[in-house]
């Protein structure tokens, strides 16, 4: 074979290789790490001195988040929706803080939740965000019958997983 010849082919077969080996590190890279499970929550009131090395973690307990986000988000939206929104604005307000709900439920899922919870905990999750997000459509809609309806249907979810998952500490709360 001539010298030329065997010169080309080596270079064609690194050339291969090294697109070879480009190509798996860039499917390695594409391929998403497996689901880490959820870290525990640190103690109630306890404030973490690092944050986690594998995000999402959650900071606080369920407890905590409920105070620190749903409470509030709670007491927004009930007095959002004792009357009929006047304008675009308080329209608006209602979808965003439904919006906002639906959003802390992911902060809600990835919390670890006692073993005889588990296998009811991401439908619980899933239909409470599902709830949240029908009354953000509504709200985005301005119907009024279809927004009171959804803020009935979103209480009653939260009412389901606060007796289901804590009887002896979850409020019952009132549209």
């Amino acid at each position: 074979m001539p010298r030329s010849l065997h010169r080309s082919r080596l270079r064609a077969a690194a050339t291969v290789g090294a697109l070879g080996a480009v190509a798996a590190v860039a499917l390695a890279a594409r391929t998403p790490a497996p689901a880490a499970a959820p870290a525990p929550a640190p103690a109630r009131d306890e404030v973490p001195k690092t944050a986690p090395q594998t995000l999402p973690a959650p900071v606080v307990d369920m407890h905590e988040l409920m105070e620190l986000f749903n409470e509030p988000l709670y007491k927004s939206l009930k007095k959002k929706v004792a009357e009929e929104p006047a304008d675009a604005r308080a329209w608006s307000g209602i979808k965003h803080d439904a919006l906002a709900g639906a959003e802390i439920i992911n902060l809600a899922a990835i919390r670890e939740i006692g073993d005889e919870h588990k296998a009811a905990w991401p439908e619980l999750t899933r239909t409470a965000q599902q709830a949240a997000l029908d009354l953000a459509h509504a709200a985005d809609a301005k119907d009024w019958q279809r927004t009171q309806a959804a803020w009935k249907s979103l209480v009653a979810n939260c009412n389901d997983c606060h007796q289901k998952v804590a009887p002896d500490g979850a409020p019952m709360l009132k549209p």
